[in-house]
């Protein structure tokens, strides 16, 4: 059922429910209808469009989405954003001309931009006029990425990460990173377990100077805190850790099999095994799906 014939059973429900007619109830239903929603990810992000005097409401995702005359969505650069604004294109059952897209990826004077929530209610109002519209095969790329993205094998991952569309301009950028987090065929690291081993090796050894080494290291943002402090207790409980304490407790060294991984002479998958999701795919080694660096793509097999 479409999100048109979904509202008509609706108005069809009440005319039977108060014997109005059709065109009495559904004046009734349009009216509790926003003429703008604007969709966004991020609590700071939606107080600061709310401050913005941006016209429409403002609405925090995940959230059900409500019915509107026009959607304008603002989503960042980074694969989480750009996961959500596929996923919300997917939803969508409203003509592309009445959804328009705020995405960037870089702000004039903020070295390294963390996000919209970065921004004031001013400068976030005045990217609005730089809104673009979709058209059909804007929609039906980003519902083929969520497609790919859920599927069980990650066969139709690379097809996005060579896409090209000026409204979608982040999204293959965002599946190329995605893709970078299946184990490489050299080593059997992601390239965030990998980036996490160098940092150790270059002297970050806390866990918070760990994922600030990351983030300065990532182009766009990509794992929070938490989610960073999980990977390295992974690297660190493993069957053969790759991560140890050092003298002192609070902070971490290389063992000699996380050496040996780093330089590529020993496989962390092969060693230590995998069991982790990436979108719907549950990586588990029985189909040994890996990165391949040269090719930039996903691949079966070392």
């Amino acid at each position: 059922m479409t999100r048109q014939s979904g509202f008509k059973e609706r108005v069809r429900a009440r005319m039977s429910a108060t014997g109005e007619s059709y065109a009495a109830a559904r004046a009734h239903l349009d009216r509790g209808r926003p003429s703008v929603l604007n969709v966004t990810n991020g609590e700071s992000t939606s107080i600061s469009l709310r401050d913005s005097g941006v016209p429409g409401e403002v609405l925090t995702y995940p959230g059900p989405l409500q019915e509107a005359d026009r959607y304008v969505l603002w989503f960042e650069a980074d694969l989480y954003d750009q996961l959500l604004l596929i996923e919300v294109l997917s939803k969508l059952e409203a003509e592309p001309a009445r959804i328009s897209l705020v995405s960037i990826g870089e702000y004039r004077g903020k070295a390294h931009f963390g996000g919209l929530g970065e921004l004031t209610p001013q400068q976030l109002a005045a990217l609005l006029p730089e809104a673009v519209t979709f058209n059909v095969e804007d929609v039906q790329l980003a519902q083929q990425a969520w497609r790919a993205y859920r599927a069980s094998r990650p066969r139709g991952l690379p097809a996005i990460a060579r896409a090209s569309s000026p409204e979608l301009r982040f999204l293959g950028e965002a599946f190329a990173r995605l893709m970078q987090e299946y184990p490489s065929r050299v080593d059997g690291l992601s390239l965030t377990e990998r980036r996490i081993l160098q940092a150790v090796d270059e002297g970050a050894h806390r866990p918070r100077e760990i994922f600030l080494a990351l983030w300065q290291r990532e182009r766009r943002p990509f794992l929070a805190d938490q989610p960073t402090f999980e990977v390295i207790k992974r690297l660190s409980e493993a069957r053969h850790p790759l991560l140890a304490p050092g003298p002192y407790r609070d902070r971490l060294r290389l063992t000699p099999v996380g050496r040996e991984v780093l330089e590529g002479s020993a496989d962390h998958v092969r060693l230590n095994g995998l069991d982790r999701w990436i979108g719907g795919v549950h990586l588990t080694g029985a189909e040994d799906w890996r990165y391949d660096e040269r090719l930039e793509t996903v691949t079966k097999g070392p």
